[in-house]
């Protein structure tokens, strides 16, 4: 207990701040001694500010997933740096430089952050009780850390070439999953590695028939790390065989024959030849009509009707020329015969 001699009606003392409260009572004293104490005051505190923290320490979170996240640690203000605050009147407040300020943050608490974007925090204690009130400074930034997850497996598909066709089709896709996939590459063959937005597919030209490539893929998260490299290989098709041919040709000599179809027309007479009534000249000339002629060169064969041969080519394509007054000859395996 401390005892004061004011001379006036008011009196400023000067005490320690504290946690515990301070009480006041007032006597008077005169020639005929000194009175009873009057009744206490009521409690008052006394309070400073409270004092700057040291930086804090910042850790990676959540790396082994998708990242995004930081672990903030601090000290507590100890007795001495509360300045008259009890530990339970200080709230302690976090800023990291990606986001904004959160307050009532314990120490070691994971806070949101974006991956691949260098992030530091810095701490400040702001303390209130009974009317009293103080905001502290923040401290020192920490060290600068870079949030990240893992990147993630990226998939990838193809299908091989149909017949008659050099060009493959692929497809590439995004890992699934608590991943950070800031992109996926594709590489095609030897060329080099290409960034894709999203998920997508397309089509190559091998070049070639026959021709394998093969497609490989992988994820980058958002510090640069690759994920596994996935592969398929894929063929272009087969050329498309030439088909067998076999043709025929009226023979030089008889130069005319007259052929016969399934829409009628076409008598073929003999002794003198003729075809429709009409007689044959002979000679290397082109005489229209049902005839097919040595100048008409050589037709294509489809098959035979009986002994004639089913044309389906030439100027009497779909008609039939008996197969006694041609040559024939065969291409690509072409074996027709009547």
């Amino acid at each position: 207990m401390r005892t004061y001699t004011p001379t006036g009606t008011s009196q400023t003392v000067t005490v320690g701040n504290s946690t515990a409260p301070y009480i006041f009572t007032v006597t008077a004293t005169n020639k005929a001694g000194t009175s009873s104490s009057s009744p206490a005051s009521a409690p008052q505190r006394a309070v400073g500010k409270v004092a700057i923290m040291a930086a804090p320490e910042i850790a990676v979170a959540n790396q082994n997933a998708a990242g995004g996240q930081v672990t903030v640690t601090y000290t507590p203000l100890d007795d001495t740096q509360r300045n008259g605050f009890a530990a339970n009147e200080v709230t302690y407040c976090v800023t990291l430089s990606t986001m904004g300020e959160t307050c009532g943050m314990a120490s070691g608490a994971v806070l949101a952050s974006t991956n691949g974007k260098e992030v530091s925090a810095t701490v400040r204690a702001e303390a209130a009780a009974g009317g009293l009130s103080s905001v502290g400074d923040a401290s020192k930034a920490s060290l600068g850390v870079t949030p990240h997850g893992v990147p993630g497996a990226a998939g990838v598909g193809g299908s091989n070439g149909g017949e008659d066709s050099q060009s493959v089709s692929y497809s590439w896709s995004y890992p699934g999953g608590a991943v950070d996939a800031a992109s996926v590459e594709v590489k095609v063959g030897s060329g080099g590695w290409s960034a894709k937005s999203g998920n997508g597919s397309t089509t190559y030209d091998t070049g070639g028939y026959n021709t394998s490539v093969t497609i490989s893929v992988r994820a980058k998260n958002s510090i640069g790390t690759y994920g596994p490299v996935a592969s398929k290989t894929v063929t272009s098709g087969p050329k498309k065989p030439t088909p067998p041919v076999t043709e025929v040709r009226v023979k030089a000599g008889d130069w005319h024959s007259c052929t016969m179809g399934p829409s009628g027309g076409g008598v073929f007479k003999t002794n003198p030849v003729r075809c429709d009534g009409v007689e044959s000249p002979g000679g290397n000339v082109n005489l229209g009509g049902n005839w097919l002629d040595y100048a008409d060169g050589w037709v294509t064969v489809t098959g035979c009707h009986s002994n004639w041969y089913v044309m389906s080519s030439g100027p009497v394509s779909g008609r039939w020329v008996r197969s006694d007054t041609v040559d024939v000859r065969d291409r690509n395996g072409g074996n027709i015969r009547c």
